[in-house]
């Protein structure tokens, strides 16, 4: 008996490690395919990563104490698991239909894919309750906030790189900035490859907290209101756009949502918006939209070329057959969209399942109102960009919803009562 509660506590250590550590890009290069071999690109490369040791920690731990209490492993309402389980199948065949054939790096992308299901599965088996995991989220992702600001007024890195925190300087050119009254700023980047991504990350850090966390205790207040501030410096607008969707959806139910948030959070968002769309200009017409618009329009011509896709994280290494000229290393990023880029990838046939999946998704959370609010987040990030499935951290942030979802819709196990 102490032996089986020995590893329960070590699984719930691992977990909350984990989810601790999800914003954190604590990695190591193991492979780079033959293609683009001598320039870094993100998007290709191969990492060994922390979350893939603590994921393969934590299943070992579940394995452990379910094989002791002669029990299965638990793994959620068929709502979530079978669009999931169709997916990854998906992303699999992709890459066996690649017209891009290296074998090794074939290898790799397939146990990428396929660790993806541990991982939900290690989510939602009540290692840790649904609340506890926002709240650690909820933490990890202030401090990211904090970190966001201290970047942004001293418009440099904190020299924490150990963390994963990327090299910031004003010296560093194809760093993500804004321009006011002639002024360059450096945006905010926490530990993410990407201001976005830390937008996004921020963006379901708050919308979980509010719909899942009742009550709201002072501390989760000021936590929330941290993290708006370090959406600000971040300065993404398709994650106040995120969160805006959010929370018109949270308050369209009077009963949802406390005065006190409505009135915060409507106040905050408007100094969010008016900096967003006044100090770094209007969407339309600047470098990073028509930059989108072209990407769209290559992606639409790479599925016409390759109906059944390109293969699964192998849009950037068909951007110069479509694009017919060469590019710079920066250049080679994914499509901006991630229904295009499931069109891309995976090819026509995913796509539609795709939307099919995420509309049916849609009408059944309708009544759910916290679930519907993220289930319309993570669409609006995706819309708006690509991480959530071109980047080991935003397909873990994915993840992390699509967890918090199908616990949302299921019982409680024992595992929390009984460890």
């Amino acid at each position: 008996m102490m032996q089986l509660k020995t590893i329960k506590s070590f699984t719930k250590l691992v977990l909350a490690v984990l989810v601790l550590t999800l914003p954190l890009q604590i990695s190591s290069l193991i492979y780079e395919p033959l293609w683009g071999r001598g320039f870094a690109n993100n998007f290709i490369n191969i990492y060994l990563n922390l979350t893939e040791v603590l994921i393969a920690l934590g299943i070992f731990g579940l394995l452990i104490t379910n094989f002791l209490e002669k029990k299965r492993i638990n793994t959620g309402p068929k709502l979530f698991l079978i669009p999931l389980l169709f997916f990854l199948g998906l992303a699999l065949i992709s890459i066996f239909l690649s017209p891009y054939k290296e074998q090794v790096w074939h290898f790799f992308l397939a146990i990428k894919i396929i660790e993806i299901f541990p991982l939900y599965i290690l989510l939602i088996s009540n290692v840790l309750k649904k609340e506890d995991l926002i709240k650690l989220f909820s933490f990890a992702m202030s401090l990211q906030a904090f970190w966001a600001i201290l970047q942004v007024l001293f418009q440099k890195s904190l020299g924490l790189t150990a963390l994963g925190e990327p090299n910031i300087s004003n010296e560093i050119a194809q760093l993500a900035k804004i321009t006011f009254d002639g002024f360059t700023f450096i945006r905010g980047y926490g530990t993410f490859s990407h201001p976005n991504i830390l937008g996004g990350f921020l963006t379901i850090s708050i919308l979980s907290t509010i719909a899942f966390i009742k009550p709201l205790n002072k501390d989760h207040k000021i936590l929330i209101l941290l993290q708006i501030f370090g959406l600000l410096a971040s300065f993404s607008r398709s994650a106040i756009l995120a969160l805006i969707v959010g929370l018109l959806c949270l308050i369209s139910n009077q009963k949802a949502i406390r005065t006190w948030v409505k009135r915060t959070i409507a106040g905050l968002l408007g100094l969010v918006c008016t900096t967003m769309f006044f100090l770094n200009g209007l969407p339309w017409g600047t470098a990073s939209f028509l930059e989108r618009i072209a990407g769209y329009k290559t992606a639409i011509e790479m599925i016409k070329n390759h109906i059944a896709g390109v293969g699964f994280n192998s849009h950037t290494l068909f951007l110069e057959e479509i694009l017919g000229t060469s590019l710079k290393p920066w250049e080679y990023q994914p499509v901006h969209n991630i229904f295009l880029l499931i069109g891309t990838e995976m090819g026509l046939a995913s796509l539609i399942f795709a939307i099919i999946m995420l509309g049916f998704l849609l009408k059944k959370t309708f009544h759910k109102k916290p679930a519907f609010i993220l289930m319309i987040a993570l669409i609006t990030l995706g819309f708006f960009d690509h991480y959530l499935l071109s980047l080991s951290q935003g397909i873990y942030l994915a993840i992390f919803v699509f967890g918090v979802l199908a616990m949302s819709y299921e019982g409680k196990t024992d595992f929390a009562k009984s460890a």
